[in-house]
């Protein structure tokens, strides 16, 4: 990251035409921005890994925004590395 730049890190919430609502995870660097970039989550959903991804974006002088993909079929999907074992058996 560049000497003196504080990122800032929210989570946005963006209404659709049609009145459906979701969670966006955005992250903004202080200063100019090269740039704006949209990160598309795995299947996972908005894990941490996504999030680092985005703040790797930002590092680089981007601003960057993760949505959460799947909030129309189930509200905050996060599947973790760790419980997909357990998400698929059941």
């Amino acid at each position: 990251m560049s000497a003196g730049c504080a990122v800032v890190f929210e989570t946005v919430v963006v209404t659709t035409e049609d009145g459906s609502a979701f969670k966006t995870f955005v992250a903004y660097a202080r200063g100019e921005s090269k740039g704006g970039v949209v990160i598309l989550h795995e299947i996972f959903g908005v894990t941490g890994q996504s999030q680092s991804v985005t703040r790797s974006y930002v590092d680089d002088g981007f601003d960057a925004i993760v949505p959460a993909l799947f909030n129309r079929a189930s509200c905050q999907t996060v599947v973790e590395f760790d419980d997909l074992e357990k998400k698929v058996a059941t």
